[in-house]
């Protein structure tokens, strides 16, 4: 027997549809010849300084510092 989904479930379902259609990804080049590409969960943060980009990122590997393109750390 299942059970009917909860309307939190209903609603994200479609926005999880158009997220997958609209390419919502992270690439990055790490060497010559090699490139990480991955799905976005979501960008929690991000500013420009007059120094720096800074961007705090939902990814695979959890939250992930980004700066200026280059991902610095990440924590699950």
């Amino acid at each position: 027997m299942t059970s009917a989904p909860s309307d939190e479930n209903c609603e994200e379902e479609p926005i999880l549809k158009e997220r997958a259609k609209s390419a919502f990804r992270y690439a990055e080049d790490i060497a010559p010849g090699l490139r990480i590409d991955m799905e976005l969960n979501s960008i929690l943060h991000s500013t420009i300084s007059e120094f720096q980009e800074v961007q705090v990122v939902d990814t695979y590997f959890g939250r992930t510092l980004v700066t200026d393109g280059k991902t610095q750390s990440a924590a699950r």
